[in-house]
Parts: structure tokens; C-alpha cells; sequence
């Protein structure tokens, strides 16, 4: 049998260059795959410009008027004053405070202020209330339209507070709200203060009404609505 073959030595340095040619091949591919490989927490996903891809931004809208202008102020949204109410003022003289008085007992006492206030031998004049069935009415003539002549000693209970009612304008007279217009007869001018004016007062659904009054310190003897009077 014979001996094996020892290696030459050029077979050796073939063998040594080819496992170093081998081991270098290795480590590349293992440093290549370590370096493709994406790290952990990050994405893999390239970020890419609108530039380098030559895609259109669209242009950024403008903030709406809306937004941008500023909100009215309180004083500028506020509406505007109303015009100034019908002013009341305390009676001026002695007559204007016993239509005040009138009127006020008229619209809270009824009847009883016609009893108490109004003449009870001479006519009481006043405005009664169309269709109401006010006393006195017979006794409107052309000469004083809307005006009727009663006498407080002749009515029961039920035709007084018929009068008061008339007298109060329905309960619906301010008696704080009298204010003069014209004396035709000034109780400054009479001994037994005499007077005859004009006024209006306020009701209270707001209207204005105009009334003529007349009478003496002790009494009221005319409290009528509108042009007529005696």
C-alpha cells in the first residue's frame, strides 16, 4: 500500500487564499445586511419633498373676514334711547292736587269719592262711557257734547261707581301724571277759589288724554273728557 501524498506547498497557499477570500466575502454580506436593516422605533418609510417628487402644494386659504375682524363693542350693538317718557310732576296749585285727589279716589273708592268730593245740591259734570249705560246720559245736549249733568244725592251705589269708573277712565288714569295746559279761571283770581282748566294725564296703557276741570276749594263740580265741556 502506498504512503499518502503530502500537499505541495503551492496546494497550501491555494487553500490559505481561498478561506481568506471566503471569510472577507462573509463579513460584507454581514456588515450589507446590518446596514439595510431599519432600526428599531423608526420608520422605514423615506420622507420625500414636494420638490423632489414635483408635486403641487396647495396655497394656504386666508383666514375668513369673520374670524379676523374684530367683534362689535356693547356700546355699538346697543339700541338707541327711547324718546323721554311723559314726565309727572306734584301739583302746582291747590286745584290741580284736588283733580289729583279726584281721580285717585275715583279709580280706588268708586262711588264714594263722587259722595264725598263732588257737589251734592249742584250738578256734577262729567264724560260718561259710550254704551255703558252711564247715569245722566238723557242729559247730553248739543251744547255740551259728551257731557252729562248728574246730582251725587239722586244715585244709588251702582250709578256712583258708574260715575267713578267714567271719571277714572276705566281705572286705567295716572293721577300722578295731571299737568295743566290752560287756566281759563284761576283760583288765585276768586275769593272762594274758583277754577276752570285744562290738563292731560297719562293712562296706563300709555295714552294721553285731555280733560277739563272745574269747581271751587271745597269741590270738584267738572271732570269731563275730551273737547266738551260746561
Amino acid at each position: 500500500m502506498n504512503a499518502p501524498r503530502k500537499p505541495t506547498l503551492r496546494q497550501v497557499i491555494v487553500v490559505i487564499v481561498a478561506a481568506l477570500l471566503g471569510a472577507g466575502i462573509g463579513a460584507a454580506f454581514a456588515l450589507t445586511g446590518q446596514g439595510s436593516q431599519p432600526q428599531a422605533g423608526v420608520s422605514a418609510t423615506p420622507v420625500t419633498s414636494p420638490a423632489a417628487t414635483g408635486a403641487r402644494t396647495a396655497p394656504a386659504s386666508p383666514a375668513s373676514p369673520s374670524s379676523a375682524s374684530p367683534s362689535p363693542s356693547s356700546s355699538s350693538a346697543s339700541p338707541t334711547p327711547a324718546s323721554p317718557a311723559y314726565v309727572c310732576t306734584p301739583p302746582e296749585t291747590g286745584a290741580e292736587g284736588q283733580v289729583r285727589s279726584l281721580l285717585s279716589a275715583a279709580k280706588l273708592e268708586g262711588g264714594r269719592a263722587i259722595t264725598e268730593m263732588t257737589p251734592r245740591n249742584r250738578p256734577f259734570f262729567y264724560t260718561p262711557r259710550a254704551g255703558a249705560g252711564d247715569p245722566g246720559e238723557n242729559t247730553v245736549t248739543d251744547s255740551a257734547p259728551g257731557v252729562a249733568e248728574v246730582y251725587a244725592k239722586d244715585l244709588n251705589p251702582s250709578q256712583l261707581d258708574r260715575v267713578a269708573a267714567a271719571v277714572s277712565l276705566g281705572g286705567t288714569v295716572k293721577p300722578g301724571c295731571v299737568r295743566t295746559q290752560t287756566w281759563e279761571t284761576d283760583p288765585a283770581d276768586n275769593g272762594d277759589g274758583e277754577f276752570r282748566f285744562t290738563f292731560t294725564v297719562t293712562t296706563t296703557d300709555g295714552k294721553i288724554v285731555t280733560g277739563t276741570a272745574a269747581g271751587t276749594a271745597a269741590t270738584v263740580d267738572t271732570l269731563t273728557w275730551g273737547a266738551g265741556g260746561r
